[in-house]
């Protein structure tokens, strides 16, 4: 039941943080907006509907401004759809021929979305939009993103639902389709979340990986945990590439030293250049006694800690 438990949340975290909620959700609100300077005019992203203040303001040159008000109107409506969870719509912001940074394709990544916000339907996004860039009929919108939710459904073990948290920094590149503007592609440069059920919420937690890795190499996963006296911990350490439908993960679990609270391990990456997610999963056990003479060990805590790993060609 242990096991079966881990693959569940692994398989779910792997659609969770796989380019399909790599996007921003709401424009980080500026407050003082810029004056005009050197020729350029400052543009904001629309407030539609009113009552959501999403304004992005940068430069753009003074013939670029049209294209600027469209691209704002493109990207205050997407941020809204997509904070609200409207699956209806988002499907339109889409080219027919996107593909995805991991190799998606457009239904592929639609079906992601429905799946992630029927399991976490209070699923909330900050976004900080870094930079947008301009060149005729494409731009690209880069941004850093923070994500909350709590699972839909309880642990079996914990009796709780898990807490989920998640930051990453992404490129959005859109192009512009007659009227319109559509997303054609993405790339995610980072991505990490944590999952946290029972006692594990209260427990730090690093797992560190390489960013990027070369294709058919070997590359080491490293997790330390803060443990708390009378608790001990069973780990395991693994990865997958990020294809569609998500891979479970082989999984071996072992005690985390008492001494030095630390599990590595050394993985090779794929040789088919595919990005993968690293994991890290975690019970936390605490003995309880059962009669005068005898000691039950009982699972008070589970986690689940996922990185991306960029897998770049050899050359």
């Amino acid at each position: 039941m242990r096991k079966k438990i881990f693959l569940i949340n692994i398989l779910f975290l792997s659609m969770l943080f796989s380019q399909s909620i790599g996007m921003p959700s709401l424009a980080q609100e500026q407050k003082q907006v810029q004056t005009s300077q050197n020729g350029k005019s400052p543009f904001a992203a629309q407030e539609k509907p009113k009552e959501e203040n999403t304004v992005y303001t940068y430069y753009v040159k003074n013939d670029q401004t049209e294209t600027a008000k469209e691209l704002n109107t493109f990207l205050a409506k997407y941020l809204i759809d997509l904070n609200s969870h409207n699956i209806q719509k988002i499907g339109d912001y889409y080219a027919s021929n996107y593909i995805s940074g991991d190799g998606f394709n457009k239904d592929q990544i639609i079906d992601l979305i429905k799946q992630t916000w029927k399991k976490c339907p209070d699923l909330k996004y900050a976004t900080v939009i870094k930079n947008l860039r301009l060149d005729n009929n494409r731009a690209s919108i880069e941004f850093s993103e923070d994500i909350t939710a709590t699972t839909n459904e309880k642990s079996e073990i914990t009796k709780d639902n898990g807490n989920i948290n998640g930051t990453s920094h992404n490129i959005l590149y859109l192009e512009k389709y007659g009227c319109g503007w559509k997303i054609i592609t993405d790339k995610t440069l980072y991505e990490e979340t944590v999952i946290k059920y029972g006692t594990a919420k209260n427990i730090n937690i690093n797992f560190n990986v390489p960013e990027q890795v070369i294709s058919g190499e070997d590359y080491t996963a490293s997790l330390k945990i803060d443990l708390p006296a009378d608790v001990f911990a069973l780990g395991s350490l693994a990865s997958v590439p990020l294809v569609y439908p998500s891979k479970q993960p082989t999984e071996t679990f072992r005690q985390i030293p008492l001494e030095s609270n630390t599990l590595e391990r050394v993985i090779k990456s794929n040789k088919d250049c595919l990005n993968e997610i690293s994991s890290a999963s975690v019970s936390f056990c605490e003995a309880q006694r059962t009669n005068y003479t005898s000691l039950d060990l009982k699972v008070t805590g589970i986690a689940v800690v996922l990185k991306r790993i960029n897998v770049l060609p050899k050359r």
